[in-house]
C-alpha cells in the first residue's frame, strides 16, 4: 500500500456541489459564518448535516496508507448511504486528498466508527495468533491489557524472534568460516527454526504474564516493554526466558529495591544480555540471592550485574557468588570488593567465570603470604587490570610461584615488590613472566648469589621497559653461567651486572645477549675486571648494537701494537667522542690500521681522535657509516700519509662548518675519486676552504672550474648569481651553463643563489631530476605583473643569533638526543610496516589505565619513529639535523608539527584504526533538559557565513561529547531538513574529529620536550643586515621549494599555473635568497587579492632574527607590491600549515590579532595533496 497523491479539497468540493469561496483558508478550523454557510448548503442540497459532517473528516485520510475497499467500507458502516456523497468520499480517499476535513466538525462519529473496526480486525488477528492454546487465551483474558496491546505483544514477539534470527542469517551469509553449500544449510536452518520458537514462545507465554500479574508494581506499559524486549534479544530462546522470570521476581522481591528499580533492573539486563540472554535470567535469581550478604546498594549490583549479562553471561551468574563468598576472607571495604568484581566482570568477559571460580584459590594462596589485607587485593587487581581474558590462569600461575617460591628464603615484602614489579608489565601474560623469573632465580641460586643480591639484580630486570620482558629474564641463566667461568667473583658479577642494567635506558635484553661474547673477547685479551667493567658499561650506555661491533675495535687496534692497557684507555676515549656512533668508529678501527707499520699506527689512532672531537651526537654515526661506505677507496686508493690528511681536514671542517660538514664531506670524497681533488689534500686546503666560503658548499664541477681558472670563477659566479636574483637569468642562460659545465654545475650555480634549507626534505638525487622538470616548463616570467618586474622593496632587520641563557643546560638529560637518534635509521635494524603501527595505535586507543596507555603510547612513538627512519624523503631531513642548537631544534619542531611528515604517517595509520575503536575515545554525557540552548547555539553557527565543511566540523565538535541517542531525540527532530541533514553529517564526521585530537595527543610530549629546549635560548643583535623582496619566476626559481623547505617543492603544476607568484626574500648584504613567501591571485566580485599561501624564510635566516620584526617588515613591503599591481587586499590563510611551516611567522601572526573573512574557496596547489581554504586573514584592504 502506497501513500496516495493529494488533490485540491476545493476542487472536489465543487464536485460534490459544494459552492465555497476561494477566501475561506482550509487548513485552520472553521469559523461560526463557515459554519452556517456549509449548513446552508447542506439545506439547499439535500444532504443531512450528518452526512458532510463525516466527509469533512476524510481530510484526515491524506497521510494514510489505507486501500481503497476498507476505506469504503468503513464510510459505508458509518451511516453514509446517499450515493453521491459515497462516491465522492471514495474518490478523496483513492487519491488520498484532503477532501474538506479542513472544515473540522463531524469527525468524532467516523472516527468511532473505525475505531470499532480496526478494533474488530485486531480480535480476528489475535484469535488466529492464539489458536486452540486455551492457556494463553485464559492468560491474556486475565491480563489487564487491552485487546489492542494484546495483540501487538504477540506480533512483536513473533516479528521479535524473526528479527533476531535475520541477524544470524545475515551474519552467516557474510562469514567465510563455511563453504557456500554449508552456509546455505545453516541459514535454511534458521528459517525453519522460526515457526516453532514462535509457537514455543506463545506457550511460555502464560508463565510470564502470571509473573507479571505477580508484580504489581509494574504499569501495563512496563510490562509489555519487557516481554517484547526479551522477545527481540532473546530469538529463539525466549520461551526459556519466560519460564525464568518468575524466580528472578521472586528474588528481587526478597530485596530492599523498588519497583522501578527492579524493572529497570529487568529491562537493562534484557538490553545487554545479547547471545547470553536465557541463561542470564537462569542464573539471575542465584546471583541477586548471592548479593544479599555484601550490603551494596542497587546501584553497585545493578552496574555488576549488568556488566556481567554483557560480558560474561550466565557463567558469570553462576559464579558470582562463589567469587563473593571468596572475597569474604579478605578484610577490605565492601566498596573495594566491589570495584574489584566489577573491573572482573569488565576485563575477562566470556571468561569471567574462570576468574570468579579463581578467587577463593587464589585468596587461599596467599593466605600465608604475610601481606595486608590491601596488598593481597591491590596484587590481584594489578593482575586483573592487566591480564584481561587470562586472568583466571595468571592467578594460578602466581600459586605456583608462590609455592616454588617457598623454599629460597626470600622475605614475604620482597616477593611482594617484585610480584608487583612483574604484574605491571603488559607485553607478555603474567605466567609468562613468572617461569621466566623462576628459572632466573634458580640460575642465580646456582650461582651462589645470596638473597639480596638476587632479589636486587632481578628487580633492577624487572624496573626495565622493554618490548619484550620475558627475552629479559630468559637470557639470565646463559648470561651468568658464561660469566662465571671469567674467574670473576659472584661479588664482581652482581656489581658489573646490577649497575650495567640499572644504567640501561632501553634494550636491555639486547645488551645481555651479547655481553658474554664481548666480555670472554677481552678477557683472552688480558683485560682485568675493572677494564672490562667499565668499557662495556659505556658501550652499552652508548647504544646496545654497538657491542656488536667492539669486537671489530678489538681486532683493529691488535694491528697498532697497543698494550691491553693502552686499547683500553684508547676504546674509552673513541668511545666517549661518538657516542651513539661508537660502533660505526668500531668498524673504522678495523680497517683504519691496515697497512700501517709500528710507528704509523699511533699517529693514525691520534688523527682518528682529534675527527671524532668535531662531531656531534646528531651527525656522528651519519658521517662515520659515510666513511665505513668508502673503505675501499680509503684502504686501497689512499696510503696512509693521505688518509692521515683526509681525516686531518674533515676535522677542521667539521669545526668550522657543523651544519654543511657532511655535504662538504661527501663533495671532497667523491672529487677525490673523480681525480678533481688530488689525494694529498693539504696542497689544496685554502683553496677548498675558500670555495666553501664563497660557494656556501662544495660541488666538483665548481671546484673543478675553479682550479682552471682561479679567482676569476668567483666573478663569473657572482654574476650568474646576481643575474638570478634579479630574475634576469633565463633558459638559455642555463643551457649555455650546461653545455660548458655540464648539469651539476648548474645546480650548483643556483644553490649559490639560493642555498638548500635544512628544512628541505627533497632528496639530493631528486634536485636534479627537479630542475628538469621544471625547463621543460619553459620561461614563466611573463606570469609576473609588469608593475612587479624590476621592483625591490628593502628593509633593515637586525641580525643575531640564539645563544642559551645564562644558568640553562642544553638538553641536559639527554631526553632530545635520544629521541632524535631514535629517528634515524640504523644499518641492519628490522624494518617495520604501517599495519604494525595500525596495531599499536589500536591498543594505544583500547588501552584501560593511565599506565596502559603511557607504555602504548611510547610504543606508538618507537614505531613512528621507525617508520619516519625508512622513508626517504624524510631522511634526508632528519640527516640535516646535525646539532643541538636553536636551529636544529627548529628542524626537528618542524619534523613534528607539519602536517606532511611525522603527523601524515600517524595520519595515515589512523585511518586504518575502525571508526568504532575512533568514536569510542569521544568521552559521552546525557543531553540534559530540552536542549534550548544547544539548538539555538547550532541554529546561529548555521547562520554564519561561513562554509558549509567548516560549519560541519565545528557541529562535530560540539556534538561529539553527547550520546547521539539524545541527539537524535532531542535535536534533530526540532531542526529544518538542511540543518538535519548537516548533523547527521558531523556525527560521522566524529571519528575524524577524534582523529585530530589523537594526533594532537600522541605528539604532545615531543613537542612540548622541544619547545622546552627552544624557550632555553635567547636572542641577542649581532649586527644588521639589508633585506629585500622582489617578484620572481625565472626557471632558477623553480628550485624554490628547497630553499624554504616546503612540502610543495616538487609541485610543478602549481609552478605552471599564471595565478601564482613568487615573492624572494633576498639577503642583499650576502647576495642570496633566504625563503620565499607563495603569492595565489583570486578575483572576487570582480576585484583582484593576494592570498599569500606559505610564508616561509629558510629556518637558518630565521634562526638569526627576530621573527616578529621581520614579519611586520615584510608585510609591509607586500602591502606596497599590493598596491602597485592593483590589488584590492592581502589576506593570510588561517589554517596554520598552509599559512607558514615556521611556527615563529604562525605565532607572529595570530598575535596580530588580525580581522577574519571568509571568501570563496582558494584550491591553489596540488602535490603532495590539495591544501584548500577560505577562512582568511585580512592585512589589509583598499
Amino acid at each position: 500500500m502506497g501513500i496516495l497523491s493529494p488533490i485540491n479539497p476545493w476542487d472536489l468540493a465543487r464536485t460534490a456541489g459544494f459552492d465555497l469561496t476561494a477566501s475561506m483558508n482550509h487548513m485552520l478550523p472553521p469559523t461560526l459564518a463557515q459554519m452556517d454557510y456549509v449548513t446552508s448548503l447542506t439545506a439547499r442540497r439535500g444532504l443531512s448535516e450528518h452526512i458532510v459532517s463525516q466527509i469533512h473528516i476524510a481530510r484526515r485520510f491524506a497521510q494514510s496508507t489505507w486501500s481503497l475497499p476498507q476505506d469504503t467500507h468503513r464510510l459505508s458502516r458509518s451511516g453514509i448511504t446517499n450515493t453521491r456523497p459515497v462516491m465522492l468520499a471514495e474518490r478523496a480517499l483513492h487519491t488520498g486528498a484532503a477532501f474538506l476535513i479542513g472544515l473540522g466538525f463531524g469527525n468524532q462519529v467516523i472516527q468511532n466508527h473505525i475505531s470499532n473496526s480496526s478494533r474488530h480486525r485486531d480480535v480476528l488477528e489475535l484469535r488466529q495468533m492464539i489458536g486452540d492454546n486455551t492457556e494463553l487465551r485464559t492468560a491474556l483474558e486475565q491480563s489487564r491489557w487491552t485487546v489492542e496491546q494484546q495483540h501487538w505483544l504477540l506480533k512483536q514477539i513473533a516479528e521479535g524472534i524473526a528479527q533476531n534470527q535475520q541477524k544470524r542469517m545475515t551474519a552467516t551469509k557474510a562469514t567465510h568460516r563455511y563453504s557456500r553449500e554449508d552456509r546455505e544449510q545453516i541459514i535454511a536452518g534458521f528459517q525453519e527454526e522460526i515457526s516453532p520458537a514462535i509457537k514455543w514462545a506463545y506457550a511460555a507465554l502464560p508463565s510470564a504474564i502470571q509473573t507479571m500479574r505477580f508484580w504489581s508494581c509494574w504499569d501495563r506499559g512496563q510490562q509489555l516493554t519487557l516481554l517484547v524486549k526479551l522477545a527481540e534479544k532473546g530469538g529463539c530462546q525466549v520461551d526459556k526466558v519466560y519460564r525464568h522470570l518468575l524466580p528472578a521476581v521472586q528474588a528481587m522481591a526478597k530485596t530492599r529495591w523498588n519497583g522501578g528499580q527492579r524493572s529497570r533492573l529487568l529491562l537493562d539486563l534484557a538490553e545487554a544480555g545479547g547471545h547470553f540472554m536465557q541463561a542470564t535470567y537462569e542464573q539471575l535469581a542465584s546471583a541477586i540471592s548471592g548479593m544479599a550478604p555484601t550490603n551494596w546498594d542497587f546501584e553497585q549490583q545493578h552496574a555488576l550485574l549488568t556488566t556481567l549479562a554483557k560480558n560474561g553471561g550466565s557463567d558469570g551468574f553462576q559464579h558470582l557468588p562463589v567469587a563473593i563468598h571468596g572475597l569474604a576472607s579478605l578484610s577490605c571495604a565492601s566498596q573495594q570488593k566491589h570495584q574489584f568484581l566489577l573491573l572482573l566482570a569488565n576485563n575477562g568477559k566470556h571468561f569471567v567465570d574462570e576468574a570468579f571460580k579463581a578467587i577463593p584459590n587464589a585468596i587461599q594462596c596467599l593466605a600465608n603470604t604475610g601481606w595486608t589485607e590491601q596488598q593481597k587485593l591491590k596484587l590481584l587487581t594489578q593482575l586483573a587490570e592487566n591480564a584481561g581474558l587470562r586472568v583466571g590462569w595468571e592467578w594460578g600461575a602466581l600459586t605456583t610461584t608462590l609455592r616454588e617460591w617457598e623454599a629460597t628464603g626470600w622475605s614475604s615484602m620482597q616477593k611482594y615488590n617484585l610480584l608487583t614489579k612483574l604484574a605491571a608489565q603488559t607485553n607478555n601474560p603474567f605466567d609468562l613472566h613468572c617461569r621466566a623469573l623462576l628459572t632466573a632465580l634458580r640460575a642465580l641460586q646456582e650461582a651462589d648469589w645470596h638473597i639480596e643480591q638476587q632479589y636486587h639484580f632481578l628487580t633492577c630486570l624487572a624496573e626495565k621497559p622493554t618490548d619484550d620482558f620475558k627475552q629479559l629474564f630468559d637470557c639470565v641463566p646463559s648470561v651468568v653461567t658464561r660469566i662465571s667461568t671469567l674467574g670473576w667473583s659472584v661479588r664482581q658479577q652482581y656489581q658489573f651486572l646490577t649497575l650495567l642494567v640499572r644504567d640501561l635506558k632501553r634494550n636491555a635484553g639486547q645488551v645481555l645477549n651479547k655481553l658474554p661474547d664481548v666480555l670472554i673477547t677481552l678477557r683472552d685479551k688480558g683485560w682485568n675486571f675493572e677494564q672490562q667493567d667499565q668499557l662495556v658499561t659505556l658501550v652499552a650506555q652508548s647504544g646496545h648494537a654497538n657491542l656488536h661491533y667492539l669486537h671489530f675495535a678489538i681486532k683493529g687496534l691488535s694491528r697498532c701494537w697497543m698494550s691491553s692497557a693502552e686499547q683500553f684507555y684508547y676504546l674509552v676515549s673513541v668511545t666517549r667522542r661518538a657516542g651513539q656512533g661508537a660502533g660505526a668508529a668500531y668498524q673504522i678501527l678495523d680497517w683504519l690500521f691496515l697497512n700501517l707499520d709500528r710507528h704509523s699506527g699511533p699517529t693514525m689512532a691520534d688523527h682518528f681522535l682529534r675527527f671524532l672531537s668535531g662531531l656531534n651526537d646528531y651527525n656522528a654515526w651519519q658521517v662515520l657509516n659515510e666513511l665505513n661506505n668508502h673503505r675501499e677507496f680509503f684502504t686501497k686508493t689512499l696510503t696512509p700519509s693521505q688518509l692521515t690528511q683526509h681525516l686531518s681536514l674533515y676535522a677542521e671542517i667539521f669545526a668550522r662548518w657543523p651544519r654543511l660538514g657532511f655535504n662538504i664531506m661527501e663533495g671532497l670524497i667523491e672529487a677525490t675519486k673523480a681525480g678533481i681533488l688530488p689525494k694529498e689534500l693539504d696542497r689544496e686546503k685554502d683553496s677548498i676552504f675558500a670555495l666553501v666560503e664563497k660557494t656556501h658548499g662544495f660541488h666538483p664541477s665548481i671546484y673543478k672550474a675553479y682550479r682552471q681558472r682561479g679567482e676569476a670563477l668567483f666573478e663569473e659566479l657572482a654574476g650568474y648569481v646576481s643575474k638570478i636574483l634579479d630574475d634576469d637569468f633565463g633558459l638559455a642562460e642555463m643551457q649555455k651553463i650546461q653545455d660548458e659545465h655540464g648539469e651539476e654545475f648548474l645546480l650548483g650555480v643556483i644553490q649559490m643563489a639560493s642555498p638548500t634549507s635544512g628544512a628541505s626534505y627533497v632528496k639530493r638525487e631528486e634536485h636534479l631530476d627537479l630542475l628538469r622538470k621544471i625547463r621543460t616548463a619553459g620561461d614563466l616570467r611573463a606570469h609576473v605583473p609588469s608593475s612587479w618586474k624590476g621592483k625591490l622593496e628593502t628593509f633593515e632587520q637586525e641580525l643575531g643569533q640564539w645563544q642559551i641563557r645564562t644558568g640553562e643546560n642544553a638538553d641536559p638529560l639527554g631526553k632530545v638526543s635520544a629521541m632524535l637518534a631514535r629517528l634515524r635509521s640504523r644499518k641492519g635494524q628490522e624494518p617495520v610496516t604501517q599495519d604494525q603501527l595500525v596495531t599499536v595505535l589500536a591498543d594505544y586507543l583500547n588501552a584501560k589505565t593511565p599506565e596502559e596507555r603511557s607504555v602504548k603510547h611510547q610504543s606508538v612513538l618507537a614505531l613512528l619513529y621507525k617508520l619516519a627512519g625508512q622513508d626517504d624523503a624524510l631522511r634526508e631531513k632528519i640527516e640535516r639535523i646535525h646539532s643541538l642548537d636553536y636551529t636544529a631544534l627548529t628542524l626537528l619542531e618542524q619534523l613534528f608539527s607539519d602536517k606532511d611528515l611525522l603527523q601524515k604517517i600517524l595520519a595515515d595509520a589512523l585511518n586504518q584504526v575502525p571508526n568504532d575503536v575512533l568514536a569510542s575515545q569521544a568521552k559521552k554525557q546525557p543531553l540534559e533538559g530540552n536542549a534550548h540552548r544547544l539548538i539555538k547555539a547550532i541554529k546561529d553557527l548555521w547562520n554564519k557565513a561561513l562554509p558549509t565543511d567548516k560549519k560541519i566540523l565545528i557541529l562535530g565538535n560540539m556534538l561529539a561529547s553527547y550520546h547521539p541517542a539524545d541527539i537524535a531525540e532531542k535535536i534533530i527532530p526540532r531542526v529544518d531538513g538542511t540543518l538535519r541533514l548537516a548533523i547527521t553529517s558531523a556525527m560521522e564526521a566524529v571519528p575524524v574529529t577524534n582523529k585530530n585530537c589523537i594526533l594532537q595527543e600522541l605528539l604532545e610530549e615531543p613537542l612540548r620536550l622541544i619547545r622546552t629546549e627552544r624557550k632555553k635560548y635567547t636572542y641577542t643583535n649581532a649586527g644588521r643586515i639589508t633585506v629585500g623582496l622582489r617578484a620572481v619566476k625565472g626557471p632558477a626559481f623553480g628550485l624554490h621549494g628547497l630553499s624554504s623547505g616546503v612540502c610543495t617543492a616538487r609541485d610543478t603544476a602549481l609552478w605552471k599555473n599564471p595565478s601564482f607568484k613568487l615573492l624572494a626574500i633576498t639577503d642583499e648584504t650576502h647576495h642570496e635568497a633566504v625563503g620565499y613567501i607563495h603569492v595565489f591571485e583570486t578575483t572576487i566580485a570582480g576585484k583582484k587579492y593576494l592570498t599569500l599561501p606559505g610564508i616561509n624564510p629558510s629556518v637558518e635566516f630565521l634562526s638569526r632574527i627576530d621573527a616578529a620584526t621581520f614579519y611586520n617588515n615584510l608585510m609591509n613591503q607586500v602591502i606596497k607590491f599590493a598596491i602597485a599591481g592593483g590589488y584590492a587586499g592581502v589576506y593570510l590563510p588561517t589554517d596554520p600549515s598552509i599559512l607558514s611551516n615556521r611556527s615563529d611567522i604562525v605565532r607572529q601572526v595570530v598575535r596580530e590579532k588580525y580581522r577574519l573573512r571568509t571568501i570563496p574557496e582558494i584550491k591553489w596547489n596540488t602535490t603532495p595533496r590539495p591544501y584548500r581554504f577560505s577562512e582568511v586573514y585580512v592585512v589589509w584592504e583598499r
